[in-house]
């Protein structure tokens, strides 16, 4: 826990890398609903560099669902990395939060090469399990 607390300031660091660092390190925080390190990765959705802003996106996948994380992935849907955007639709679409659903479109089904392959299985995958559930909710 100690080696912990300085992971939120650390997301504020000079160095993208170090941000990057420690937006990764906040994961488990982030899903214990810690709010500090909830604050400190939704801050770095709009982080200069977009390796910072793809590592907050996949951190947001853990976040509580009533955290404003939700909103936090929707406003990353038009950044200018493509990694970032489908990361972000992507989680949104785990949420069962449609504001993705165009860049996905967009996308479409990608080769078992892609890097976003193993990403668009879950979300199909997901969905699948939905529409068969009753009620369509897991």
């Amino acid at each position: 826990p100690r080696a912990r607390e300085p992971l939120p300031e650390l997301t504020r660091h000079r160095d993208g890398s170090v941000r990057q660092s420690a937006v990764n390190g906040l994961h488990g925080e982030i899903h214990a609903g810690n709010p500090e390190a909830l604050a400190a990765v939704i801050e770095r959705t709009r982080d200069e560099e977009s390796g910072v802003r793809h590592a907050a996106c996949m951190a947001l996948r853990f976040a509580p669902m009533r955290s404003g994380s939700s909103d936090a992935l929707a406003a990353c849907l038009s950044d200018e990395d493509e990694k970032v955007r489908v990361t972000a639709a992507a989680h949104l679409a785990l949420r069962d939060d449609p504001r993705g659903d165009d860049v996905l479109d967009a996308l479409g089904y990608p080769d078992e090469d892609s890097p976003y392959y193993w990403l668009i299985y879950e979300v199909s995958r997901h969905q699948r399990l939905i529409s068969q559930a009753p009620h369509g909710r897991l």
